[in-house]
Formats: C-alpha cells, sequence, structure tokens
C-alpha cells in the first residue's frame, strides 16, 4: 500500500511557526490534503506532541511525534519517535543543553504549547531556535538510545544542512541516519550527490503555516499504517518522490 508522508511540520511551540500552527490546525490541514502520516517537529522541543498525537490518531492519521534539534555544528537534525513520552524525554534532555538566553517572543516569536482545544498551557522561556551543546554524533546515539530514528534534515540548504556545515555526507555506516532529508530546491532540479544512493531520500513541507503543509510530501510503500511498517520501508528505501510542479 502506498501512504502520503508529511515527516517535517513545525507548529506554534516553533519560534519560527505561526501562532495558527496548533496540532489540531496542523491535523486538520493534513486530512485536507489526504496525509495519511505526519510528524510534528519543533525545534529542540516535544511539548506540542501529546496533543499533536491524541488528536491526529482519532483522526486516522498515523501520528509521529518528533524534533528537530540543532547541533553543536548547527546541523538540523529530525529526531522521529512512536510515541510523545519518546519525544518528551529526549526534548528534556535537549532543552538542558540549552544556552539560558532571554526571550523575547515580539523579536523571535512565541514558543507556546497548547491542549487538543488550542488553550494554551504555557511558554517555553529558553530560545528553542538555537544550538545545543552537544555534538551531532552525540544527538544521533541518543536518538537511537530512545528507540527513534535520525534524519538530517534539508541537508543541501544553506546555513541549517549537513552539507554546507559540515562539507561531506559519509556512508550510513560511518553516520548512524536511518535515512536523509532534502529541501524543495533540490527536488525541482535533483543532482547528484556523494553517498546519496546509499539512503532513503525523503521530501518534506517544513511547514511553518498551515498553508504550507502537504506542499511537498513523501510516498511510502508500507504492508500498514504503522511505525514499524514505516521505519522498515525506511530501511528498505521503499520511498518515491511525486515529480513537482
Amino acid at each position: 500500500m502506498t501512504f502520503r508522508c508529511d515527516l517535517h511540520i513545525h507548529s506554534c511551540l516553533s519560534p519560527c511557526g505561526d501562532l495558527t500552527m496548533s496540532p489540531k490546525r496542523i491535523v486538520e490541514e493534513a486530512l485536507r490534503h489526504n496525509l495519511d502520516i505526519v510528524a510534528l517537529t519543533d525545534h529542540n522541543s516535544a511539548l506540542n506532541c501529546p496533543a499533536f498525537f491524541s488528536l491526529a490518531t482519532q483522526s486516522g492519521i498515523l501520528p509521529i511525534c518528533g524534533l528537530e534539534i540543532t547541533s553543536r555544528e548547527e546541523v538540523h537534525i529530525l529526531a522521529l519517535f512512536e510515541t510523545p513520552s519518546q519525544a518528551l524525554s529526549l526534548g528534556e534532555w535537549i532543552y538542558e543543553a540549552l544556552a539560558p538566553l532571554s526571550f523575547d517572543p515580539e523579536k523571535y516569536g512565541d514558543q507556546v504549547y497548547v491542549d487538543t482545544d488550542e488553550v494554551i498551557l504555557g511558554a517555553v522561556d529558553r530560545y528553542l531556535g538555537q544550538a545545543c551543546e552537544y555534538s551531532l554524533e552525540e544527538i544521533i546515539h541518543a536518538i537511537h538510545n530512545h528507540e527513534g530514528l535520525a534524519i538530517p534534515s534539508h541537508i543541501d540548504r544553506p546555513g541549517s544542512g549537513l552539507l554546507d556545515n559540515l562539507g561531506f555526507l559519509l556512508p550510513p555506516e560511518e553516520t548512524g541516519f536511518d535515512a536523509i532529508e532534502l529541501s524543495k530546491s533540490y527536488w525541482l532540479s535533483p543532482y547528484p550527490l556523494p553517498n546519496q544512493h546509499k539512503y532513503a531520500c525523503l521530501a518534506s513541507s517544513d511547514a511553518h503555516y498551515p498553508d504550507a503543509i502537504g506542499c511537498l510530501f513523501t510516498l511510502c510503500e508500507m504492508e500498514e499504517k504503522s511505525w514499524k511498517a514505516f521505519a522498515k520501508a525506511l530501511k528498505n528505501k521503499n520511498l518515491h518522490i511525486p515529480p513537482l510542479v
């Protein structure tokens, strides 16, 4: 069976995410775009994952709970998990590795987490858009210890991508990556990358606003709509990126 997956979406918890990006709105937009599997991946925190997990499960969408972590090397990496508790546990570890920088919502945007009815439960004090003190290697190890998948984000993007910050992509046996994500620019005009063929390659919306959800997605060939089948599809590279227009 073929499933439509958008595995990189930010909510109102991310300082760069629009305040309208509540878990409820994300699930509504995912349904409107016929998405089957959706990952919530806020910057350095998973506090909106519980509400998202509940709403997505009720709607028939397979929810994947995650974070987009910024390593010490300024590399962005997606940490994807089956349950909110796994994502929240890793998020606590990451939070302790963030500098206690003063946070100005007027300058950086809100960092709020909400319940299933969009009621604000709280706001995060530390700036979530910063790099943590952990290295990329340490983060990958921690993700796997929490039984998650480690996928570097938009590796071809200037500034926060793996290639721009490290300059190379080693094979999976040397990196520990479970897949790689490439940006929309890459999929509009693909070109060969060293060792790329050794990885499952993903396309995701990286949505920060409701209208962007599902604008870029991956088709996964899976036996069933489950976390176990999804992880197997990545391992076997049973993925397809539809042509962009």
